[in-house]
């Protein structure tokens, strides 16, 4: 943006004589950020950051922070990652005290770059700056991806030490932790101990369903599978457990049903949607149904912005002779 049009911008600004000239910058930023282009945007906040008083700067970069997250959180929902990243990147080097900038960077590195290492820093950072049970158990999780286990297990005892009402989202991390350690009797001890103190978490029943599975007791799982689904309908991964399931014992109706059930759910498009539609294609393959098979893979390939299992998604098609 070259400065002819970076001072049209700054025409915009009101008459009013109190608005200082941090303000007018900053306000000619937000415009540019409107319109798409971070690079051009951060000329116009580094004139924001050296002109006004103290506070006047750190309030220039909340608001272009806050500013640039939201731009960030539109260009992903239409697919333009790079650039959502660009903004996410130049939000955290403007705010770097503000915890909600490096939560949204650490929440899309996970999800859409696949960066365990680079969402973890961001996620210690935000709780450097903002402690609470919520992002700790997301630290433990994020630990756990990463098999740093006894991590893991210090951000859970914190929570639980620190915040006892959380001890449901507590024993159920911990569920998670005793199978990702191959501990299945002791994900099932745990988890049902949860299950008797929260009979009504479609979350507890879940996860019990999945040790149950880690533990060898198929119809236990497909038991609290159901249950989980009872009390919460639209909890997709419980269908993809049961699914998985059915097809592992060639029960491929049910396990049709399970995911055309799931699929039907009126909920935003995320990652088990694409997953759903991964499953329902390998029933359609076992079940020698290859139109219906490529019909599923290629919707999965339309809406899969996350580059969930592509390649995998991409060999099937190509073994069905493509989309068209």
């Amino acid at each position: 943006m070259n400065d002819s049009r970076i001072e049209g911008e700054l025409d915009v600004r009101p008459s009013d004589p109190t608005w200082s000239q941090s303000r007018t910058f900053v306000y000619a930023a937000l415009s540019v950020i409107r319109r798409g282009d971070p690079n051009d945007a951060n000329r116009l906040v580094e004139r924001a950051l050296t002109v006004g008083t103290e506070r006047e700067r750190e309030w220039a970069a909340l608001v272009i922070a806050t500013a640039l997250v939201r731009s960030a959180k539109e260009l992903e929902i239409k697919g333009q990652l790079d650039q959502a990243e660009a903004y996410y990147r130049h939000a955290v080097s403007r705010a770097p005290k503000n915890p909600q900038t490096h939560s949204a960077l650490g929440s899309f590195l996970e999800l859409y770059r696949r960066d365990l290492p680079g969402a973890i820093a961001e996620l210690e950072a935000e709780i450097q700056l903002r402690q609470t049970p919520l992002n700790m158990l997301a630290l433990a999780s994020r630990y756990r991806y990463v098999r740093r286990f006894g991590d893991a297990q210090n951000a859970l005892n914190w929570v639980q030490r620190y915040y006892p009402d959380y001890t449901e989202q507590v024993l159920i991390e911990s569920g998670w932790l005793a199978v990702d350690q191959k501990d299945s009797t002791g994900a099932v001890h745990v988890l049902e101990s949860a299950r008797k103190r929260f009979p009504q978490s479609a979350d507890v029943w879940y996860t019990l369903a999945v040790a149950y599975g880690s533990a060898g007791r198929v119809d236990d799982s497909l038991k609290a599978t159901d249950r989980a689904i009872e009390l919460n309908p639209n909890l997709t991964w419980a269908y993809l457990h049961m699914a998985n399931i059915l097809i592992q014992q060639n029960q491929l109706d049910r396990a049709e049903s399970y995911l055309t059930r799931m699929l039907a759910l009126n909920i935003p498009v995320d990652r088990t949607r694409v997953l759903g539609f991964i499953s329902l294609g390998d029933v359609y393959l076992r079940a020698k149904r290859p139109d219906l098979a490529r019909r599923a893979f290629c919707e999965a390939q339309s809406i899969n912005r996350w580059g969930e299992s592509a390649a995998t998604i991409e060999q099937r098609i190509t073994d069905l002779k493509g989309c068209n």
